[in-house]
């Protein structure tokens, strides 16, 4: 039963006029709206794409598995029971196209030009290669191969160029992603891509924390660099999000990033967070010099919360972190300002568990 629903979902696209999206019949065309729903990756996969403005509305509809053109300008080949379709109506002009596969494999192309079918010829053929690229950069298919040919077109700023036009944050990701995953990006360039990064996805912290930890803890940023993801990193609106990150860079062993750790964590504003971050990385700090030591107190001083201040140093205590007398020193000036005697009475309690 399976096996023949593609089967007759092709047949009714070969035997009735295109039955395009609706969308576009239906809404007042005004404002922006782009949405992509994927059911999976695989050979049963739907993408729906809508997208409108005051002026133009597009829909697509993907159903299984197709390959394209490397220039993404057209459909190569149609799996067996795959379909495509493509609409865009403005005030000018309704266009449709169904794409679909013929009984010898060929792909097939059903044009309609203001509901009348029409030839597909160059016209229409260079609308689709206008169109086709928007809807699978916003689907997220063929992303490796798209950022490589934007790369090999014109170095990484043509890169960086086409991901800024994209719409929506979750797109803008996965293009982000595949440019940090591709050839090795030197320091500028590197540098380039988190300034685009921290620039364009302040509005989304889970799409900003998922391209961030793609960062850390691989290489040791330039000093430049650095900046640029400090900078990013105090953008990011989720205290969750954030801590996330800041827990896997302050993994490193480097000096300089250990400073934009505490710097970005003192801006954590959730005390829960600012604890789990603090209580995690102690050990780093406390085994560095003091100017970082100093300031992982200064870090743990912002915190709101009695208790999740206390908690903290009592963690550094009962862990055998204060082995320097400065550490003990910045202990003591901590606890001596927590508001709550009952807190404050624990934290300094807790100095005798340091040998």
């Amino acid at each position: 039963m399976t096996t023949l629903i593609p089967l007759l979902i092709s047949a009714a696209l070969h035997a009735a006029p295109i039955a395009t999206p609706a969308d576009c019949d239906n809404r007042r065309m005004h404002g922006t709206s782009t949405s992509i729903h994927s059911d999976s990756d695989n050979e049963s996969s739907v993408i729906t794409y809508t997208y409108a403005t005051d002026d133009r509305c597009e829909t697509a509809t993907i159903m299984g598995k197709l390959t394209y053109t490397p220039e993404e300008d057209d459909i190569a080949s149609v799996s067996f029971g795959a379909s495509a379709t493509f609409r865009e109506r403005t005030p000018s002009a309704d266009r449709a196209l169904s794409v679909t596969r013929s009984a010898d494999g060929q792909v097939v192309h059903s044009y309609q030009m203001d509901g009348r079918a029409a030839a597909y010829d160059a016209d229409a053929r260079r609308w689709l290669a206008g169109f086709l690229p928007r809807v699978l950069t916003m689907a997220g298919i063929n992303v490796g191969p798209r950022v490589a040919r934007w790369r090999a077109n014109g170095g990484v700023d043509n890169v960086l160029h086409n991901i800024e036009a994209i719409p929506s944050s979750g797109a803008m990701r996965n293009h982000y992603e595949a440019l940090l995953s591709g050839d090795r990006l030197s320091d500028d360039e590197l540098d380039r891509t988190i300034r685009s990064v921290s620039d364009n996805m302040r509005q989304s912290s889970g799409d900003l924390r998922q391209v961030l930890s793609r960062l850390a803890p691989a290489r040791n940023p330039s000093k430049r660099t650095l900046g640029s993801l400090e900078r990013a990193l105090i953008a990011m609106q989720s205290s969750g999000d954030k801590a996330s990150v800041l827990l896997r860079f302050g993994q490193s062993a480097d000096r300089e990033m250990l400073a934009v750790v505490s710097n970005a964590a003192e801006t954590i504003q959730s005390s829960g967070d600012k604890r789990r971050v603090l209580e995690s990385l102690g050990a780093r700090y406390m085994d560095s010099d003091a100017d970082l030591r100093r300031r992982y107190f200064e870090v743990a001083e912002s915190i709101q919360s009695s208790g999740d201040k206390t908690a903290v140093l009592v963690a550094l205590a009962h862990n055998g972190l204060l082995r320097e007398q400065d550490a003990r020193d910045e202990y003591v000036r901590v606890a001596a300002g927590i508001p709550s005697s009952g807190d404050k009475s624990r934290a300094l309690q807790a100095l005798a568990y340091v040998r």
